[in-house]
């Protein structure tokens, strides 16, 4: 099987470090975990190696200024022969929503300066700029369909949990925007589910880009 040799993690939110730690020591591999931020003037610190056969950016560059260069500046530090996999939402619901707030949205309710991330940023758009990049990236990519419960928000049951879900994908209150946006946004939401088991799941694609140069 895969024998992992050396992990190094690059995790700017302090929150998550020591949980980072604490997993990776568990499997029993020798790790580093950076609190720094990744961007092209990222240098690595106490690592093992600067070169790497596989680097992944799991869901991460909504976060980025500029994901395009962050990922190029990455391409820097894999071994020859090496593989990046980046995972990032597929074109659906969330992005167009978010980009629907971004249009029309009271920026006291909601603005991307204040989100954590630009939830408009698709694997499409990702894919689109690499291809188009003169750096000789060879691309291919996996789709996998994935879900979540929001049965409570379709069928409008008021508890706790309901609008969770939708608040946590909008990074804004439902309950602030005005009716026009929460009818227009729950109509979008409902036309993106499957009933399974009875209930509605809110539909999303998750797609893999795989990254590597030609040997």
């Amino acid at each position: 099987g895969l024998k992992i040799e050396y992990i190094y993690v690059v995790e700017p939110n302090a929150e998550h470090v020591s949980e980072l730690h604490s997993t990776l020591g568990s499997l029993g591999t020798e790790h580093n975990v950076s609190s720094s931020f990744f961007n092209t003037e990222f240098q690595f610190e106490e690592s093992k190696c600067d070169k790497f056969d596989f680097i992944l950016f799991a869901h991460s560059l909504y976060g980025f200024e500029d994901p395009h260069r962050a990922v190029l500046y990455a391409t820097k530090f894999l071994k020859p022969g090496g593989k990046m996999l980046i995972f990032n939402q597929g074109e659906g619901a969330t992005a167009a929503i978010f980009s629907y707030l971004m249009d029309r949205s009271d920026p006291k309710i909601f603005s991307p300066s204040k989100c954590i991330g630009d939830h408009s940023l698709t694997a499409e758009k990702i894919i689109s700029q690499l291809e188009e990049d003169p750096s000789g990236l060879i691309i291919s990519t996996i789709r996998e369909r994935s879900y979540e419960d929001v049965d409570d928000f379709v069928r409008r049951v008021d508890t706790p949990q309901t609008n969770y879900k939708i608040d946590f994908s909008l990074q804004a209150e439902y309950e602030r925007l005005s009716k026009e946006m929460q009818n227009h946004i729950y109509k979008m939401v409902a036309e993106n589910c499957d009933v399974i088991e009875g209930r509605f799941q809110w539909r999303h694609w998750t797609i893999g880009i795989v990254a590597s140069f030609e040997v």
